[in-house]
């Protein structure tokens, strides 16, 4: 965290708003150039020679040109990896037996850049709302607490979450200190869910039994 953070988040919108006019262009240039292959492809059944595809051209279920010469599809390619390689160096395993004490200033307007191997996320923090939140991952970023950690749970069901932070990837690690549970009642959520894009602390509460609460 650092100080003129309207600079910041102004900076970090505007690249945010480049990435999305690249993507909005390659996926225009994606869709000229299928524009382009299905106009190739009528000029192909014209001329009586059938050719069998894979996605995104699959078989309507019609079949022209029966008796003309097949020509076998070729095995399908896997889609490329869009995120890099991890970068070199070893999660740490530091551990404090308190949580941090309050260095933040409450009243300010923090945000967070998480750089992972599929690019950066900027995340804007509520200080106000959540102190402990805040100044923990102040405190633990500072200390290169995340580097290196892996993204240990993604969820498609249910919950939908995806869920880091644990230097020991099993969702079961932890800096050694437990916060308070903080902004349960914020005005986003509706009927307790948490709208897409938000970012919550885990912990282990237990809905039925009612324990576990402050020990995010």
């Amino acid at each position: 965290m650092v100080s003129q953070e309207q600079r910041r988040r102004q900076l970090a919108r505007e690249k945010y708003l480049r990435q999305q006019q690249r993507r909005t262009q390659t996926r225009r240039k994606a869709r000229i150039r299928n524009s382009v292959i299905a106009s190739v492809l009528g000029v192909v059944v014209v001329l009586s020679v059938t050719v069998f595809l894979t996605k995104p051209f699959e078989d309507d279920g019609k079949k022209e040109n029966a008796g003309a010469e097949v020509t076998p599809s070729a095995s399908p390619s896997k889609a490329p990896d869009p995120c890099e390689k991890p970068a070199a160096g070893k999660v740490k395993s530091d551990s404090w037996k308190k949580e941090p004490a309050m260095t933040i200033d409450k009243s300010a307007k923090y945000t967070m850049k998480m750089d992972t191997t599929c690019g950066e996320i900027d995340i804007a923090l509520k200080a106000s709302a959540a102190p402990h939140t805040v100044n923990s991952f102040n405190f633990l970023a500072g200390k290169g607490y995340f580097d290196h950690s892996k993204c240990h749970r993604l969820t498609n069901q249910g919950i939908y979450v995806l869920q880091c932070g644990d230097p020991q990837g099993t969702g079961m690690g932890g800096p050694g200190y437990t916060i308070p549970d903080e902004n349960l009642k914020d005005k986003s959520l509706k009927g307790g869910v948490y709208p897409a894009g938000t970012v919550a602390m885990a912990n282990q509460y237990n809905a039925q039994t009612k324990q576990g609460r402050n020990s995010g």
